[in-house]
């Protein structure tokens, strides 16, 4: 019985309230939080459609940066 290899990414997304109260220049770049969220989606799209079994999103707050 072979073992099966399982990928897994996971990621700290920048949440927008606390980039915004302790990091601004970070969220800076992406003023319209729908366009970002959507960018993040095709992220995670793209690594599952490369394989990855499971992407792990997991809020950071600014002042954790």
């Amino acid at each position: 019985m072979s073992a099966r290899r399982v990928q897994l990414v996971s990621w700290n997304v920048l949440h927008r309230i606390h980039g915004e109260k302790w990091s601004k220049q970070v969220v800076g770049g992406f003023p319209d939080e729908g366009v970002r969220a959507a960018r993040i989606a095709a992220r995670a799209r793209a690594w599952l459609a490369d394989g990855v079994d499971a992407v792990c999103l997991q809020e950071v707050s600014g002042d954790q940066l």
